[in-house]
């Protein structure tokens, strides 16, 4: 089974480097399954929930190749690179520290599944595109706009904080029968001692429409 581990390469930066595990299961901090966009995978009542009973017709929706990110809360308005796996299968990042990733070898925003925007929270030279994503609260509209110029409103559910070290991969990166859009970035103390920050911040959105 392929899965990946998120890790930082530097303040700010966010890196999936690929590992295989067994049948055994994950083995490691921010290892996650891999499952390609419209791949069934049990639901299990640790993440499932009540928006799984949307109108069947979200099943249907085939959006574009994501575009722009736009926050209207903290200000963003944020072009969407397109990043996927390095030679040395880690996930590529936002050549951009202004820009936004979206791991393309998951589901596009607005089809079923957990799609995933990763952004930077800092840089060498300041603040980056999701400087302010702690400040997003419940009700906040979360707006991407695709490749055909139309637009996915999403609405945050909640936003949580984990431990570099124990994240709920299938909650974040895994099956949903409705479209989710998952924002990640740092988050906590930076640690020197590693080179990393301590937390991840996940920003959970549904689907607006």
């Amino acid at each position: 089974m392929h899965s990946f581990l998120l890790r930082t390469e530097r303040r700010g930066r966010l890196l999936l480097a690929a590992a295989v595990v067994g049948a055994a299961g994950m083995t490691a901090a921010w290892q996650l399954p891999f499952l390609p966009p419209e791949t069934p995978a049990p639901l299990t009542a640790a993440w499932s929930d009540p928006a799984a009973s949307l109108p069947l017709r979200v099943s249907f929706l085939h959006p574009a190749e994501p575009a722009r990110l736009l926050i209207p809360r903290l200000g963003v308005d944020a072009a969407v690179e397109h990043v996927g796996m390095t030679p040395e299968r880690d996930m590529d990042v936002p050549a951009d520290d202004g820009n936004v990733g979206w791991y393309r070898l998951g589901p596009r925003p607005g089809e079923r599944g957990n799609a995933v925007l990763a952004g930077h929270l800092d840089s060498q030279t300041g603040p980056a595109v999701f400087w302010e994503l702690a400040d997003l609260h419940e009700g906040d509209r979360v707006l991407v706009v695709d490749a055909e110029g139309r637009e996915w409103p999403f609405t945050v559910r909640e936003s949580v904080r984990y431990r570099d070290d124990d994240p709920p991969l299938q909650r974040i990166f895994g099956w949903s029968g409705v479209p989710r859009l998952n924002l990640i970035t740092c988050g906590g103390a930076w640690d020197t001692g590693i080179g990393s920050y301590e937390e991840r911040l996940v920003v959970f959105t549904e689907p607006a429409w």
